[in-house]
């Protein structure tokens, strides 16, 4: 993740200034100092920590190869985030929202990935017909997870090449989007 810029409290700089990186960004005239109230009003958090930065966002395209979650729906960013430091966990190769998902770069959901959906691959707007065409054509499998009326866990046996298809909070999965799926 490149940082463009850095801003930070007077009592935060010392400590940020140690990392090369960050000294760097210094010397070149992009990082600065806010004073603290100023600090507070520009955090998107109740209680800020002093260090804000604009970070570049490169986006990579998720590869139809290993495991990939898709989020359908899923509204709220923190959901999404909380999603997409899960697949990190578990080595997942990307993560898939559809058309009205929540945006996987706001900034509660970054906070909810614990940075990782600015690392991870996400692609964003795809509809789950498309990623399950794509993964289809590879020899891949669509799963979805249910509430009821699917496969047990434990007597299910994923492909290595996993499309995992989680819906919408409240609505979950429809019908027409589970004829897409495979389990």
């Amino acid at each position: 993740v490149e940082i463009v810029e850095l801003f930070t409290t007077p009592a935060r700089a010392a400590g940020l200034l140690v990392h090369p990186e960050l000294r760097a960004l210094a010397e070149r005239g992009a990082a600065f100092e806010l004073e603290a109230e100023t600090a507070e009003k520009l955090s998107v958090t109740r209680s800020g920590q002093g260090v804000l930065a604009v970070v570049r966002v490169t986006r990579r395209e998720v590869v139809t190869d290993g495991i990939v979650v898709f989020l359908e729906r899923v509204q709220d960013p923190g959901n999404v985030g909380a999603v997409v430091r899960s697949a990190a966990a578990f080595q997942a190769s990307g993560v898939i929202c559809s058309p009205g998902c929540g945006n996987p770069f706001s900034p509660k959901a970054v906070r909810g990935s614990s940075g990782l959906s600015l690392v991870l691959p996400i692609e964003t707007n795809t509809p789950l017909e498309t990623a399950a065409t794509a993964f289809h054509a590879v020899g891949g499998e669509v799963a979805a997870a249910v509430g009821a009326g699917g496969l047990p866990a434990a007597k299910w046996q994923p492909g290595r090449i996993l499309l995992i298809v989680l819906g919408n909070e409240g609505a979950g999965l429809g019908r027409d989007l589970l004829d897409h799926t495979d389990t």
